[in-house]
């Protein structure tokens, strides 16, 4: 047995013992508010503040008000992913958000610790879904109390603080919840540190400790400058054969030790990261790193990056698609072996053989329960039905009577990635785009062909205003139909090479669109009522098929392996 002599609370250093007590005393009191919410800025320790209290109060700790039963580190998490690492946690089992809520509903008191939740490279929504669909119905369940690191004016801080309107809010940048002599002695033995400056921010002083020949802040100026002018400093001082390491952590979407930050697509091996980690503070448990700081990650994080690459051991990828019930959350490859499904998370393969495929496919789309269609280069039909127990195959009926009706002339074929819908978007050799909603009549089309030659690629978006159709052809052509109207939008690209691949998706302000052509040339387009940005990338060898997951990352087929990319 646990004796409460026996927990022996870890050092809390660098001035921060005020913030340590405050936390432990909201933690004792079963009377405050159910959240605990620690704000400030990049920086300020949150993280290391909350990874402290989970160690002080071990979910075994004798005195059951100071327990703490699991850490939830939400960064790269959807609201589904990280019910089920709580639930884990927790000693049970959950797959999304409700069926963790239904486990939890027997009024036990627990207490969840939660980091990571600020968006720190272009995913902003990802925070706010999680806060959405996780956190704020946590905090309505009997005897569960959430500390959650969270700064102040982001959508995920908002939903907290509605749901919660008088939670403790113990905010890192204030000067209360540091001693300032005890900041200025662990300053003074970390060389070239300005405490003064730096003053409440551990984090930024073991940044700038790392700056050879110190660095100059200026005390007076906002913390946001005084980050920037502390993390501009040290990436310059960075050497610039390491600055591919640092790029490659910056992209990890959490903290990992040194072997996983090695095999990270860029790092450089173990001996560039052995370098970098030498130059960066290490987290709480001092054997794993992150780039989380805010003004840092700005600095050196790439407006796209890698977030994970497939090679089959099978050899070659032939295509890619979305998948849905019962495959959601999943990215099924086509290769020789057939569809193999992979975590879109992290793409590692499922534990389970390769879904067999009729064909070879040049085009690959998963329909409703799962059905899989498939399209050869001899323009040969193939369907997976459905393995779903009295699944009424309504995606296969569609597929049939859309067959019976192109008489072997489909070139591509695409589906809503929403469930419930059986509909089949189709691409012909006459250059013509088409969308089939149910298994009877005839398939809508634009009055006048997309294309002057075949439809070599094909997605669908379905935003709030609009079913749009992407296609692309052998004359070059990037169109976009809308699903209402009588004709095809002008061309958004024309190039010499034909397209191979193309992916469309809505996003917050419009459309984001991918087309890659057989010269090897990948295009990112977002678009809107007020944008219109374009990002061109040359890989390696040409793109030939394409798809957009969830999470808005992008998925790019090339002959030998599969890349994840994110955009900042």
């Amino acid at each position: 047995m646990v004796t409460d002599e026996a927990i022996r609370i870890p050092p809390l250093r660098a001035g921060r013992r005020p913030a340590g007590q405050a936390l432990l005393g909201w933690l004792d009191d079963t009377r405050a508010p159910a959240l605990c919410r620690v704000a400030g800025s990049s920086g300020s320790g949150r993280t290391h503040l909350l990874d402290w209290l989970a160690a002080a109060a071990p979910a075994d700790h004798p005195r059951t008000a100071r327990r703490v039963h699991a850490v939830l580190p939400v960064r790269g998490t959807t609201p589904d992913s990280a019910a089920n690492l709580l639930a884990r946690r927790l000693g049970g089992f959950a797959r999304n958000p409700a069926e963790l809520l239904a486990a939890l509903q027997d009024g036990q008191p627990r207490t969840v610790v939660v980091t990571g939740l600020d968006p720190v490279g272009g995913l902003p929504d990802r925070s706010r879904r999680i806060a959405a669909e996780l956190l704020v119905p946590l905090l309505g369940l009997p005897g569960l109390r959430l500390a959650v690191e969270s700064a102040d004016g982001t959508a995920a801080t908002g939903l907290l603080t509605a749901a919660v309107p008088g939670a403790a809010v113990l905010d890192l940048d204030d000067p209360r919840w540091t001693d300032p002599d005890a900041f200025a002695a662990w300053c003074a033995r970390l060389p070239g540190t300005p405490a003064a400056a730096l003053f409440p921010s551990p984090g930024l002083a073991l940044l700038a400790s790392r700056v050879g020949g110190g660095v100059v802040v200026d005390p007076a100026a906002a913390a946001a400058d005084r980050a920037a002018a502390v993390c501009a400093a040290w990436w310059e001082a960075l050497p610039a054969e390491l600055r591919p390491a640092v790029r490659a952590l910056a992209v990890a979407d959490r903290a990992v030790p040194a072997g996983t930050w090695a095999e990270l697509p860029g790092a450089g091996g173990a001996e560039a990261v052995a370098r970098a980690g030498a130059l960066l503070p290490p987290g709480f448990d001092g054997e794993t790193w992150e780039l989380s700081m805010r003004q840092l990650s700005a600095l050196v994080r790439p407006a796209w990056w890698v977030n994970w690459t497939y090679r089959p051991p099978s050899g070659a990828v032939d295509a890619l698609c979305l998948g849905r019930e019962p495959w959601s959350g999943r990215i099924l490859a086509a290769t020789a072996a057939g569809a193999q499904l992979l975590d879109q998370e992290s793409g590692r393969e499922l534990d389970r053989a390769p879904l067999r495929l009729p064909v070879t496919p040049s085009a690959l789309a998963c329909g409703e329960d799962g059905v899989l269609v498939a399209l050869d280069r001899a323009r040969t039909l193939g369907v997976l039905p459905s393995a779903v127990p009295d699944s009424r195959n309504r995606a296969v009926r569609v597929v049939e009577w859309v067959a019976g009706q192109a008489g072997g002339r489909m070139t591509a074929v695409a589906v809503k990635r929403d469930e419930g819908s059986s509909s089949l978007g189709f691409g012909d050799t006459e250059g013509r785009v088409a969308f089939q909603l149910n298994d009877f009549g005839q398939a809508k089309t634009p009055d006048r062909p997309s294309h002057r030659g075949p439809v070599t690629a094909l997605s669908v978006a379905d935003t709030r205003r609009e079913l749009w159709l992407a296609s692309g052809g052998t004359d070059g052509r990037v169109v976009l139909w809308g699903y209402s109207r009588a004709e095809a939008e002008p061309p958004m690209d024309e190039r010499e090479a034909p397209v191979t691949a193309v992916a469309v998706a809505g996003i917050a302000d419009g459309l984001l669109t991918v087309a890659a052509w057989a010269d090897g040339l990948v295009r990112l387009r977002r678009q809107g009522e007020d944008l219109d940005t374009v990002l061109d990338l040359r890989l390696d060898a040409p793109v030939h098929s394409a798809v957009i997951d969830r999470n808005g990352w992008i998925c790019l087929a090339l002959p030998d392996r599969v890349l994840s990319i994110g955009l900042g």
